[in-house]
């Protein structure tokens, strides 16, 4: 899979840590990335708060395995609406 003009395989070595953050080395020996990184960050962060019905579709789509199961679609996607929104 390909991220504008980054595969998926180089962002996992570029920026995987435990904790999410970036180590302090690539940020400065990779700036233009990290900066790409960070920009679509954000506009997923956009897109989940304007639609997340559909980024919880997305999700369950992309990862079937994160789809709660014993409930209809409707519920499931009724209730983590609610938990992404800071409900409990």
């Amino acid at each position: 899979m390909v991220i504008g003009s980054i595969s998926v395989e180089r962002l996992s070595k570029l920026y995987a840590t435990r904790d999410g953050a970036s180590p302090p080395f690539t940020l400065q020996m990779r700036p233009r990335e990290a900066a790409a990184v960070a920009r679509r960050y954000a506009r997923g962060t956009i897109v989940a708060i304007d639609n997340p019905e559909a980024t919880i579709r997305l999700l369950y789509e992309l990862y079937r395995q994160t789809r709660p199961t014993g409930k209809d679609e409707a519920a499931v996607i009724r209730d983590d609406v609610r938990i992404s929104q800071g409900g409990s």
